[in-house]
C-alpha cells in the first residue's frame, strides 16, 4: 500500500505533511536505532537550510555545494559561517 507523504490542499494553497506517519522514516529510525523524532528533527533542519538558501538566493551549483558541505561539515555553524556573508 502506498502513503502520500504530501497532500497538496489546493483551496488552501498549502502542502499538508504526513511524513510523521510515513513507515519508511519509521524503518530508518529503527534501522539507525533513534527515535522517530531525532529524524523528523533532522528533516526540519534540512528544511530551514534550504529555506535560508532560497532566501539568500544561493542557486547556482557552486554555491548550494558550497552551503551544503558546510552543513555537512558542522550543521551548526553554516548559519553562522556561510550565511553571514551573504
Amino acid at each position: 500500500s502506498i502513503h502520500d507523504a504530501f497532500i497538496w490542499d489546493s483551496s488552501a494553497d498549502v502542502f499538508e505533511s504526513h511524513v510523521d506517519e510515513s513507515y519508511l522514516l519509521q524503518r530508518i529510525a529503527d534501522d539507525l536505532d533513534v527515535p522517530l523524532d531525532t529524524i523528523l528533527d533532522e528533516l526540519k533542519r534540512r528544511e530551514e537550510i534550504l529555506t535560508e538558501m532560497v532566501e539568500h538566493n544561493i542557486r547556482d551549483f557552486r554555491s548550494v555545494n558550497r552551503a551544503l558541505s558546510r552543513y555537512y561539515q558542522n550543521p551548526r555553524l553554516l548559519r553562522e559561517e556561510f550565511f553571514e556573508k551573504w
